[in-house]
């Protein structure tokens, strides 16, 4: 009895597995998962296992016209830029559970071997109005429509960096410029 228990267990734990790893494939036919590495898509299946990679359906048509009528191919949840300066492509990808509610949004550092995983702190609710790109070097300012203090330790009034950054938020709506620096993430409202 106890040999048969043990069987199905990991039959079933494989079958999970084997499932987490499909959800987080590195599919061809889309332009949001072809973006992401398999190395790093099995780094968050396994790290993130409630949540999956983005697809371009995650997104209203109307968004993802929008996009594609502008140079772009229509994926707004993933964006690659050289984050930290050392000349190797990073990765920001939105996360979303299956139901659609839930988003986390991540920086993913390329370093020479591996890759290090930041979870940013997102205001998204959907992943159907997020968005995620890559933000230009430079200076930003804190957005004149909010007045409340600043209380986050990362955030800040103003930012200013020579290395590309993440602009992530709700289509239309908000937009948070996020920069590394000094071995951590900081953020400014940017759009609100």
């Amino acid at each position: 009895m106890m040999r048969k228990i043990t069987l199905t267990s990991v039959f079933i734990f494989i079958l999970l597995e084997a499932m987490c790893l499909h959800a987080f494939s590195n599919s061809t036919s889309d332009p949001c998962r072809s973006r992401i590495p398999k190395t790093l898509a099995h780094l968050l299946a396994g790290k993130f296992p409630e949540y999956r990679l983005p697809t371009l359906d995650d997104h209203l048509p109307e968004d993802i016209a929008h996009h594609q009528k502008y140079g772009g191919d229509g994926c707004l949840s993933v964006a690659s830029g050289d984050f930290d300066g050392d000349k190797i492509q990073d990765i920001a990808v939105i996360l979303t559970n299956n139901e659609k509610t839930k988003v986390i949004l991540i920086a993913a550092l390329k370093r020479k071997d591996r890759w290090e995983i930041s979870q940013l702190p997102t205001w998204c609710e959907s992943i159907v109005r997020c968005y995620v790109q890559v933000l230009q070097p430079g200076a930003y300012e804190r957005s004149q429509s909010l007045h409340d203090p600043i209380v986050e330790p990362n955030e800040r009034q103003h930012l200013t960096s020579k290395n590309a950054g993440i602009l992530s938020g709700t289509i239309e709506s908000t937009g948070v410029a996020y920069f590394y620096s000094n071995r951590k993430w900081l953020y400014v409202w940017v759009m609100d």
